[in-house]
């Protein structure tokens, strides 16, 4: 087998600690598939995967796809993220799962700096950005302004994900904040956002969310979660039902309301009728 033509590769290692050699033998190894790799998947475990990786990735300028999970690292490795990744010029699609990180302002200061440096790759067309079981307690409107203006620089993008989980201090402000710096992007095509948790979300910050939705005249597909968000009320949801068939492109609905309490059946029932509207839609999922 001819592995310098190998053009996808995925590599798990998540329930292996590698160190020292092995690791230098990993990143050689996808060295050596600088000319052909267009896709690359890195399942590690640790703070050494942005260091130690660095200047292998650098080398694969033919990637298209790099999605790297499970990082655990200090907020001093993720200041050379943007620099890192910005010789990729054929880079399409970037995934970055964070797990178990305790966010900080910083955390989202260098990941917005290294998002920002990645505007200059006119190929860039999707983002993906999920923190899982992350500790967000410090992080206020305030923080995630700063950091969600970065997408104010990447007209060329076509799909946005980020998965935010118990941001308890964010409220309405902070999602308008979030819907401004989506304004921007006119190419717009899937959205997947998760505000799992969102104590202080109401419906004003969901009404927000859907009138700049609603501007988007390419965007085909949406996908939210708003689990235990417990401020959502019946107006909220009914405004929702009621954006929704205005979506002209629009194919794909995915919608969560799971433990919203103050959602009655009445409201679900409202909902639904506007539902009925949607002749255009392939996928509904609520």
């Amino acid at each position: 087998m001819r592995l310098n033509l190998l053009q996808h590769l995925d590599l798990s290692f998540y329930s292996c600690e590698i160190r020292g050699r092995g690791l230098d033998d990993v990143a050689k190894g996808i060295e050596m598939l600088s000319s052909s790799l267009k896709s690359l998947n890195l399942h590690f475990r640790g703070d050494y995967i942005l260091e130690d990786f660095s200047e292998s990735l650098k080398k694969l300028r033919f990637l298209q796809s790099l999605s790297i999970w499970d990082l655990s690292i200090e907020d001093e490795y993720l200041k050379g993220l943007g620099g890192n990744l910005q010789g990729l010029i054929g880079l399409q699609s970037i995934k970055l799962c964070f797990q178990d990180n305790p966010l900080t302002e910083n955390s989202l200061k260098y990941i917005g700096e290294g998002l920002e440096k990645l505007s200059s790759l006119s190929s860039l067309s999707s983002i993906n950005l999920n923190w899982k079981y992350s500790s967000w307690e410090n992080i206020t409107d305030e923080c995630l302004k700063s950091f969600t203006k970065t997408f104010q620089k990447h007209a060329t993008l076509q799909s946005v994900t980020l998965r935010f989980h118990m941001l308890e201090k964010i409220t309405d402000e902070g999602l308008r904040n979030l819907c401004e710096s989506l304004k921007g992007l006119s190419s717009l095509r899937s959205i997947n956002l998760s505000f799992n948790g969102w104590e202080n979300l109401t419906d004003k910050g969901l009404k927000n969310l859907f009138e700049q939705f609603q501007k988007f005249s390419s965007l085909q597909s949406i996908n939210l979660k708003f689990e235990n968000c417990e401020s959502i009320t019946d107006e909220g949801l009914i405004f929702v039902g009621e954006s929704l068939w205005k979506l002209r492109s629009l194919q794909s609905i995915r919608l969560n309301f799971e433990g919203c309490s103050k959602i009655t059946n009445e409201g679900q029932e409202s909902f639904y009728q506007n539902l009925k509207k949607l002749t255009n839609i392939e996928m509904i999922s609520i």
